[in-house]
């Protein structure tokens, strides 16, 4: 072979190796390419995901059951009710939000119940005025709008577990009954099965039939017409109360039967 082709070759050579070296540069190139962009996707999916749990976390720190009321069907009477109530006040009256043994009802009666220690006045305009427009010669209603005007940040009420142990127990128990009261079908009275069920503090019992609502029901024991000490006022609007627990279950009589037990913690 002369010396012409064999430069003629070795050219041929290289410009191969060159053209070799010069595609797998840019495969090279593309991979890294990819590489980067699918970086990038996993970093943005990172971040959607942070930002979903954090939505979650906020959704959790709102009060559910207010949110079914104004949101949903489910309590429509009871959208109006609490309409004139702020986002702050509902949060802060709203203490069964998070209570896994409560229904929504049960959660209501709680809710009312704080909205009426947390403002009397408001409470007593909103509801409790135009029963007494209806019935002005009602010495109850009148009682009730005095008690109420001086009633003010009292302490909210809060599930305790052994005080709705407690009321789930005698309310599934009045559920048998012909008519209802504080002592078991065996005789027992309130103070005493609250001590079986290991509650030792100071405490109260309220028990009321016949009405459907959350909000009615604490109306009807607000009012207490017919008691003549009104001991089931006392016991909403007393300040040395700060937990609660409370059942609905059906009645033969009534439909329905409600207990509320009130203890400190």
């Amino acid at each position: 072979m002369s010396q012409q082709q064999k430069g003629i070759l070795f050219g041929s050579i290289l410009f191969v190796l060159f053209i070799f070296a010069v595609v797998m540069c840019n495969r090279d190139d593309d991979d890294e390419s990819i590489d980067i962009i699918n970086t990038e996707q996993n970093s943005s999916q990172v971040i959607d995901e942070n930002n979903e749990e954090n939505d979650n976390n906020g959704n959790d720190n709102k009060p559910s059951i207010v949110e079914n009321i104004k949101e949903t069907n489910d309590f429509s009477s009871e959208q109006s009710h609490l309409d004139d109530w702020s986002n702050i006040e509902l949060q802060r009256a709203n203490t069964a939000v998070r209570s896994n043994n409560l229904s929504k009802e049960e959660k209501l009666i709680i809710l009312y119940t704080n909205l009426a220690r947390m403002d009397g006045s408001k409470f007593c305009d909103l509801y409790v005025s135009p029963l007494s427009q209806k019935d002005p010669n009602n010495s109850y209603i009148k009682s009730l709008v005095t008690d109420l005007n001086s009633v003010k940040d009292l302490p909210m009420l809060y599930p305790n577990d052994i005080l709705i142990k407690a009321a789930q127990y005698h309310s599934k128990d009045l559920s048998s009954c012909e008519d209802i009261g504080h002592d078991s079908s065996d005789g027992t009275p309130f103070h005493k099965r609250l001590m079986k069920f290991g509650y030792k503090k100071p405490c109260g019992e309220n028990v009321a039939g016949g009405r459907h609502d959350a909000l009615g029901v604490v109306l009807d024991l607000l009012i207490d017409e017919g008691i003549p000490d009104v001991g089931h006022r006392k016991n909403i609007l007393n300040k040395n109360y700060n937990a609660i627990g409370v059942s609905r279950d059906t009645h033969p009589k009534y439909d329905y039967n409600f207990v509320m037990d009130f203890g400190q913690d």
